[in-house]
């Protein structure tokens, strides 16, 4: 288990020096700290991950449901959310003012 572990921490020591050796990339400039922003969340989303995975493949899993979970049910808010402010029915789809004909 240490072995896993130590595999891991090096393996985010690794890409965590990558990262930052890659921080003058020609990212977009938000906000006034520019690109550093990008490479501090996308560190901080990489420690996390490892985290997780080193803790166990249990609490992954769960996470992964509840996030499928949680997409579904955004999903059919989506759906609904349209469905109620529609403006235009499905006949829109199909209406080709005239360019469809043939001769």
């Amino acid at each position: 288990m240490r072995a896993v572990i130590a595999s891991f921490i090096l393996g985010g020591l690794i890409l965590l020096f990558a990262i930052l050796s890659v921080s003058d990339i020609n990212a977009p400039q938000i906000g006034e700290f520019g690109g550093l922003q990008f490479v501090i969340l996308g560190t901080a989303l990489i420690i996390f991950t490892t985290l997780i995975n080193a803790l166990g493949v249990k609490l992954m899993s769960r996470i992964n449901s509840a996030g499928v979970f949680i997409e579904l049910i955004a999903a059919v808010l989506l759906i609904l959310l349209l469905a109620v402010n529609i403006t235009r029915g499905p006949d829109v789809l199909l209406e080709t003012q005239g360019t469809g004909e043939g001769p």
